[in-house]
């Protein structure tokens, strides 16, 4: 009945575009959305002409169609969609007071979030996120912004100004890479003593990606004071008798 246009008593045309101008029926209409009806229930222009005029140039007649389609059939398919279009069907679930419709968009715009869609989210200062909505995809706009920023970087070379502009998202990166660093330095660390039957040595290691500390030096007895080191083992696998069992720091004796 929408595809085809079938028994229309309503035009919906977007943005002027006549030629791809949606054919409707106001019942339907009436019956799924409250501003429709107001609209077309009263004696306001667009229930004597038989004409709805949009326009907003963020809405193009394709995300339009989306929202009458859900309001006809109760679905309607996002997975061809882009962030933008999406966000731009999110602001027409509001206008038109559909909110079963504004939480299918609210899920789909977070399952689909990429780095450019976050960064866009985050900075772009004519957006406007339905307040019920607006907190939710702010916060995983800003979750995966802070991930991937390092990629980010390489790919938008003015992403440092624009994240600068947001009040307080600056910090929270720097506090975020701050973290990570700290993380990825954090290891589990030990020390076991050796006896190769000439000298002992104290061997100390950082299980830390695949950096290992060796310090060596004669021991005249089994105390455990630290000495310090001579060489360090990079990007190999660590000597035989530093298996992990030993990070707690019990000894063994190499025969």
């Amino acid at each position: 009945m929408l595809e085809r246009g079938t028994y229309s008593d309503i035009e919906i045309v977007v943005n002027g575009d006549l030629k791809n101008s949606i054919k409707a029926h106001k019942a339907i209409l009436m019956a799924r959305s409250e501003k429709f009806r107001a609209m077309l229930e009263n004696d306001m222009r667009e229930a004597r002409t038989n004409r709805i005029d949009y326009k907003d140039d963020s809405v193009d007649v394709q995300t339009f169609y989306l929202m009458i389609e859900w309001i006809y059939e109760g679905e309607c398919d996002l997975n061809s969609c882009s962030i933008q279009e999406m966000l731009a069907l999110l602001k027409l679930t509001d206008e038109y007071l559909l909110p079963d419709l504004q939480l299918v968009c609210q899920e789909a715009i977070t399952d689909s979030m990429d780095g450019p869609g976050a960064l866009h989210i985050l900075t772009e200062p004519t957006l406007m996120i339905p307040p019920t909505a607006d907190k939710h995809i702010k916060e995983v706009a800003k979750s995966v912004l802070l991930d991937d920023y390092e990629q980010l970087e390489k790919l938008i070379p003015d992403i440092e100004e624009r994240i600068s502009k947001v009040r307080g998202l600056m910090s929270e990166l720097f506090t975020h890479k701050l973290k990570k660093k700290k993380s990825s330095e954090r290891g589990r660390k030990g020390s076991i003593i050796i006896d190769d039957g000439l000298l002992k040595k104290k061997v100390r290691f950082n299980m830390s990606g695949t950096i290992y500390d060796e310090v060596s030096a004669i021991i005249q007895n089994e105390s455990d004071q630290m000495i310090e080191p001579l060489s360090i083992y990079s990007n190999n696998s660590p000597p035989v008798e530093l298996n992990d069992e030993f990070g707690d720091g019990n000894r063994r004796e190499v025969a």
